[in-house]
């Protein structure tokens, strides 16, 4: 925990409890997380406004990416320091596990240049292998 800790010091953040245990679900298990999830995970243990103040200071610190999926919740995912290109994501509606996909190509992102791009949001939705192999599903080659 005193990675997690110093992790949230260096990107000028008081340490809590709740702090520290989001973000540790954050790192750990690969998947994004909306705040009804997490309202629904901790019960009473944590209100909905201090797990969106967690969120926000997280996401204006860039310790998260804020990603609106396509129902049009938000959602946020960890990214360490080595993933801050920018990249499409992939997200299991099964098993909510989400995928970094790989990093658009060159030529899009000189393209992109031309512009003032204010955000962009690359988010694919499906079924993961996981899930397929475990549903025995045919996997899209």
């Amino acid at each position: 925990m005193e990675d997690l800790s110093n992790l949230l010091r260096e990107h000028g953040m008081r340490v809590t409890r709740m702090r520290r245990t989001i973000l540790k679900m954050l790192i750990t298990s690969n998947r994004s997380f909306s705040v009804p999830e997490l309202q629904a995970h901790f019960g009473d243990k944590a209100d909905r406004v201090t797990l969106y103040r967690v969120f926000w200071d997280f996401h204006s610190k860039g310790l998260v990416e804020r990603i609106v999926d396509i129902d049009g919740v938000a959602r946020y995912i960890y990214h360490d320091d080595e993933c801050k290109a920018l990249h499409p994501h992939f997200r299991c509606k099964d098993c909510g596990t989400v995928h970094g996909l790989p990093q658009l190509p060159k030529s899009y992102m000189e393209a992109m240049r031309e512009h003032l791009v204010d955000s962009a949001v690359l988010w694919f939705s499906g079924t993961c292998q996981d899930c397929l192999r475990r549903n025995r599903l045919p996997i899209n080659k």
